[in-house]
């Protein structure tokens, strides 16, 4: 099973990198800046990137 190793967010693109080194990106729709910083922190956290 892959786990996330990193997560990058340069404007509306997402870039998920894996143990298994597969990338994935995705291209995010903004709805609310305070949303989509929100996201991004937790995805962060999930991914033990960030501090609690």
């Amino acid at each position: 099973m892959a786990q996330l190793v990193s997560a990058e967010l340069d404007g509306k693109e997402l870039t998920l990198k894996t143990s298994d080194v597969v990338t994935y990106r995705l291209m995010l729709t903004t709805f609310s800046v305070a949303r989509d910083l929100h996201f991004a922190e937790t995805l962060a956290r999930a991914a033990r990137l960030t501090q609690s």
